[in-house]
């Protein structure tokens, strides 16, 4: 995606927003529930998605849930 996209500020409740097309989700690689970070600089809104490092990852399993490893089989090809 090498072009802009245009959308229009809309009304949303009590707020205002804009609608994030398929097309630029899929190219933040984000859907719907993911967390956006929205950094304003020199007249310019930049959309960064919100990263989790593999502690994060873990750290926010629910109590109780399993951790264990799961078996896929034997490796068929260079994936060590």
């Amino acid at each position: 995606m090498g072009a802009a996209l245009k959308t229009k500020v809309r009304s949303i409740g009590n707020s205002n927003g804009i609608i994030l097309s398929t097309e630029i989700l899929n190219f933040l690689n984000a859907t719907t529930g993911d967390e956006l970070e929205l950094v304003c600089e020199d007249g310019m809104l930049h959309i960064i998605p919100v990263t989790q490092s593999l502690d994060e990852l873990i750290a926010s399993v629910p109590e109780g849930k399993s951790l264990t490893e799961l078996a896929t089989g034997s490796a068929k090809g260079d994936e060590y």
